[in-house]
């Protein structure tokens, strides 16, 4: 269970960039193997405080890169309607508002952690 929450928290930290550089997400797509597990997806929700999904498709990298490909091959007008056409997001988890406020503060101490 620990590993989980510090890989869950080591996440944290690359939203919180995307927040501290105004690309901050309001939902997250989830693939691989942990998302399979309905108990990590419910705990990236509730330490992120976002809504999380799974798509349906495995390889998010790889996909990712697939469809940025086709885009440059003229399959697609642009990144978003080729997701739009091939992605269906499955599976929401809704984030506890009152676990996240637990949360909070352990991963602030995780984070600090990493800064000494």
């Amino acid at each position: 269970m620990r590993c989980s929450k510090v890989c869950v928290f080591a996440l944290r930290d690359s939203l919180e960039i995307l927040k501290e550089l105004g690309l901050g997400p309001t939902f997250l797509l989830l693939t691989g193997g942990g998302a399979k597990s309905a108990f990590i997806r419910q705990l990236q929700a509730d330490v992120f405080g976002l809504p999380v999904a799974t798509v349906n498709r495995e390889e998010g990298g790889a996909y990712g890169a697939a469809l940025l490909a086709a885009v440059g091959a003229g399959a697609f007008p642009d990144l978003k309607s080729a997701a739009q056409r091939t992605l269906t997001r499955r599976a929401v988890a809704q984030p506890n508002p009152e676990i996240h406020r637990a949360y909070d503060p352990i991963y602030h101490r995780f984070h600090r952690s990493l800064l000494r």
